[in-house]
């Protein structure tokens, strides 16, 4: 994960996971019922600016989803 904030500089906040349920849902639409994908944040300590990213192990259920088909 990142150490320093792309706009400001700044220390970035420790990572944490985020599991795919409840009121996250619609942040990654399709990608499963049961298991469906987790990210990761990292938020800015000055400015803050989050960072998400989708966990390695949940790639292929989110190129998997018609919800992030490209044109």
């Amino acid at each position: 994960m990142k150490a320093k904030c792309d706009d400001c500089g700044c220390d970035l906040l420790k990572e944490c996971r985020v599991p795919e349920t409840g009121s996250y849902t619609d942040l990654l639409p399709g990608t499963g019922l049961f298991r469906p994908a987790k990210f990761t944040i990292q938020v800015c300590t000055q400015c803050g600016r989050v960072y998400w990213w989708v966990q390695n192990e949940d790639l292929a259920k989110v190129n998997k989803s018609a919800q992030f088909k490209g044109k």
